[in-house]
């Protein structure tokens, strides 16, 4: 699942998605607030194996998502990667306690290719990868 509200961003995230895990399901919300509710009502069979997710955004941003699915025992086992701009370092601190891997956001595609390949081998390794060139 992708949880993002700027469009150049979500599509950079899903094109990168479709080239490193060819076919693979991706739902897309475009704040923490949609992303919630999916997750919450979603059959158990239907919820992600990851959460990629932006901080700063509107209705409910990132820091506030990954703080309610803490506190829900069947959620906060999703595996998490929060992609941003943010350069502050108590965001870095906040994400990381919470067990989410932290990330700067690249601006094209062959970086975020670069930087998200090894992170999805290791956190979605029953999902087969695309070989890449």
């Amino acid at each position: 699942m992708v949880v993002e509200d700027d469009p150049d961003d979500l599509y950079l995230l899903l094109r990168t998605l479709e080239r490193l895990r060819p076919g693979l399901g991706i739902i897309s919300a475009l704040n923490g607030s949609e992303g919630l509710d999916y997750l919450q009502h979603c059959e158990a069979e239907r919820r992600p194996g990851l959460l990629i997710l932006d901080l700063n955004m509107p209705c409910m941003d990132g820091r506030e998502l990954l703080a309610r699915l803490a506190l829900d025992p069947a959620l906060r086992t999703i595996p998490a990667i929060v992609l941003t701009t943010s350069d502050q370092p108590q965001d870095r601190a906040r994400v990381e306690a919470g067990g989410a891997v932290f990330l700067s956001k690249p601006d094209s595609l062959s970086a975020m290719v670069r930087l998200m390949d090894p992170l999805l081998q290791r956190l979605m390794p029953g999902q087969p990868a695309a070989a890449l060139p």
